[in-house]
């Protein structure tokens, strides 16, 4: 899992990029910052990738503390989406439907492997978790995307094991078991 301070960059990347991002094509945008020693460089920007950055970052900030960059680079990000909804309703909807497939090929890569991706399963249900985040963005997702994330919520309720939360401690209050269910507990294997 990334650090408290990799969120950091990646949404101060993001809010420098944000605009120039929702008025092109590109659905993953590259971007530039140095991450700490230890994390891997920066994801791609997307509006998925964005909002879980953010979740995790406000899972460990306290509302008090939650000032200066931080609060700046989450303001500029509010200000350019409000300009360009649409734009960024419609990259949010092309991004469900690229995380749905990744979800799925995940969950299809467990059937083939299951000792090796029940151990993976923390690094990948980010996938989830960025659907759960857009979903609630976008205000729901539409009838043909609900139903093929039914399906893979079916398949993967038949191997899930419920348990601890799957990250770091620190993040759990800021994903609620009543949402986020998948990040309590793993895969079979």
């Amino acid at each position: 899992m990334p650090s408290q301070k990799y969120d950091q960059v990646y949404v101060s990347a993001a809010a420098s990029d944000i605009e120039e991002y929702l008025l092109s094509g590109v659905l993953y945008w590259p971007l530039s910052g140095r991450t700490p020693k230890g994390d891997p460089p920066l994801s791609r920007l997307t509006i998925g990738g964005l909002l879980l950055s953010q979740a995790r970052l406000l899972a460990q900030i306290e509302v008090s503390l939650f000032s200066g960059e931080v609060a700046d680079s989450f303001e500029k990000i509010a200000v350019v989406r409000d300009r360009w909804r649409s734009n960024w309703n419609k990259k949010a909807q092309e991004e469900i439907s690229s995380r749905l497939k990744q979800w799925g090929n995940y969950l299809l890569d467990y059937q083939k492997d299951p000792g090796l991706q029940a151990r993976e399963y923390p690094r990948n249900v980010y996938r989830r978790v960025i659907l759960d985040l857009l979903d609630k963005e976008i205000g729901g997702l539409d009838a043909a995307d609900q139903t093929v994330l039914a399906g893979l919520d079916r398949t993967l309720k038949s191997v899930f094991r419920k348990g601890s939360f799957c990250w770091e401690a620190n993040l759990a209050g800021g994903f609620p078991a009543e949402v986020f269910w998948y990040l309590y507990g793993g895969l079979k294997d």
